[in-house]
């Protein structure tokens, strides 16, 4: 009896936090914005497309120093690929983000910007097979934040 009240209680958060998120997600609202580019691109087979973040804050803010470090960047600027509407699967590496203590953080003012490039790891990008893909990255600021979504780009594989 515990456990299914837990396991309601548990589906209970998670759907009000989805809802929460989708929320914000399509009133364009939250502490900054993110744009991915570019919009479209070729790749070879073999070789992981290559996307630029763009992070504006919309007042000032506090936010994890994704541009500097590759293990914050990993793990929380996460980049999702689709193939006709659905989630595609390749290899991901194992990636454990470093100390995050007050030196993992950068301030940002309103109307500034962080920008980096993204290559899609800790997922192994030069995997996918021939054809056409969307991606889109949700970027936290802060390891306890939501994620906030970017833009869809398109890019093809051949």
């Amino acid at each position: 009896m515990l456990r299914a009240l837990s396991t309601i209680v548990l589906q209970a958060l998670v759907a009000i936090g989805s809802s929460a998120f989708a929320d914000a997600k399509a009133s364009g609202e939250g502490p900054f914005v993110v744009r991915l580019s570019p919009n479209q691109q070729m790749v070879p087979h073999g070789t992981a497309p290559r996307f630029t973040v763009t992070i504006e804050a919309r007042s000032s803010m506090r936010i994890l120093k994704l541009d500097a470090r590759k293990d914050l960047r990993e793990n929380f600027a996460v980049l999702f690929v689709t193939k006709e509407g659905r989630a595609v699967e390749v290899p991901v590496m194992i990636s454990d983000p470093g100390p995050i203590d007050a030196n993992a953080y950068v301030g940002l003012d309103r109307g500034e910007t962080m920008t980096f490039a993204h290559d899609g790891e800790p997922k192994v990008l030069a995997a996918l097979p021939v054809g056409k893909y969307v991606a889109r990255i949700g970027v936290q600021n802060d390891w306890r934040a939501w994620p906030i979504e970017s833009n869809e780009v398109t890019f093809e594989v051949r």
